[in-house]
């Protein structure tokens, strides 16, 4: 898979643990591009790009942190989009699939019609 780290816009990230599967989502990832932050929608592009939630916190060594990078092992607590149903860790996704934001769809939406119309 080819990652473009432009901004930081995007992160992609692998489950590990699972210690709350529904409202919320609490599990333990580790950031495989990019950075997670608070506040991030988070969607699962292996299954039709669906939309988990937000990510309204992340903790690092059982502390709280406002940022995670690449290669860091973190906790982070998905809740769902007000006015949808909450998704469910295991009906939804599992721990095959990679989460991304929901910004980084629509920005590599963007730039890739963008970049295709500019070069010759």
């Amino acid at each position: 898979m080819y990652c473009f780290n432009i901004n930081n816009f995007y992160y992609f990230v692998l489950l590990q643990f699972v210690f709350n599967s529904r409202d919320p989502i609490v599990i333990g990832v580790i950031i495989e591009a990019g950075i997670v932050k608070e506040g991030t929608p988070i969607c699962v592009p292996s299954k039709e790009f669906v939309d988990l939630g937000i990510v309204t916190s992340i903790e690092n060594n059982h502390k709280p942190v406002e940022s995670a990078r690449k290669g860091q092992e973190v906790c982070i607590k998905i809740e769902p989009i007000p006015g949808e149903s909450p998704k469910m860790f295991g009906r939804h996704f599992d721990e095959k699939d990679y989460l991304i934001s929901k910004v980084c769809f629509r920005f590599f939406s963007f730039f890739f019609k963008f970049q295709w119309a500019i070069t010759p």
